[in-house]
């Protein structure tokens, strides 16, 4: 039986906690889109034992994890097949400092003229009791389905927009992840 492989968790507030940076390339500031994207997947690849692409791939975050999610996801989708979002926005806190890449960093502006040359599935979670989540991570969805992607809501009763409600959606994105994969066949490594 295969061994499982380890989730993996990286800190994009660039070393100062507290600091929303969204998962994005700061001009003259940090670039940590090019470190998740790049830095990350090729360190976790080299240290474990990985079916190294895209279909045996997830990003995801809470919040504006998964606003980082949902835009390196896209921005990147050669690296990741499968996005699990809990409590997603689709337009960065702070578009002010992205100066002229702002339009290229927000997914509500991109995403209904991206070319998706590979398929990518999402699932996106949020509580009952934030109705704006829900709304959101509904129309993210919509957004994603109607470029012909595998977009999938869920939601879960009276939680908020709190850290509860990740630790509850978690076993649905992750079994969702699991889905994803086990639709591309098998390779050993």
């Amino acid at each position: 039986m295969p061994q499982s492989r380890p989730p993996v968790s990286v800190d994009l507030s660039a070393g100062k906690p507290g600091r929303n940076r969204e998962g994005l390339d700061v001009p003259g500031g940090p670039r940590l889109e090019t470190y998740l994207a790049r830095s990350v997947v090729t360190a976790i690849d080299r240290r474990y034992r990985t079916l190294a692409d895209r279909e045996h791939r997830a990003l995801g975050g809470m919040s504006s994890g998964a606003f980082a999610a949902l835009n390196v996801g896209l921005r990147h989708s050669g690296e990741f097949g499968a996005l699990l979002l809990s409590m997603p926005y689709d337009t960065p806190e702070n578009r002010k400092a992205l100066g002229a890449s702002a339009g290229a960093n927000t997914p509500r502006e991109y995403v209904g003229t991206m070319p998706f040359p590979q398929p990518v599935s999402a699932v996106l979670a949020a509580g009952t009791g934030a109705p704006g989540d829900v709304a959101e991570a509904r129309r993210i969805a919509d957004a994603l389905r109607s470029r012909g992607q595998q977009a999938e809501v869920h939601t879960e009763d009276g939680f908020g927009h709190t850290w509860r409600t990740a630790r509850a959606t978690l076993p649905h994105l992750l079994a969702f992840a699991a889905g994803v994969f086990q639709q591309t066949p098998r390779r050993e490594w």
